[in-house]
């Protein structure tokens, strides 16, 4: 799932949390790691679409 911005994508990586994509630093298998070394869990149901997005 996406959440649009004034017309861009934001990935979504948990259902509490929007991650604009610019502030990830690492996709690992089960988090986002941002540019500040916060650990987000990436939730089962984002995974697909959030691997996808990353792709582009």
């Amino acid at each position: 799932m996406a959440v649009a911005d004034g017309g861009a994508q934001q990935p979504l990586a948990h259902r509490s949390f929007i991650v604009a994509a610019a502030h990830i630093k690492l996709l690992q298998a089960e988090h986002v790691i941002l540019n500040d070394n916060t650990y987000i869990p990436i939730g089962s149901s984002y995974k697909p679409e959030l691997l996808a997005y990353c792709k582009k």
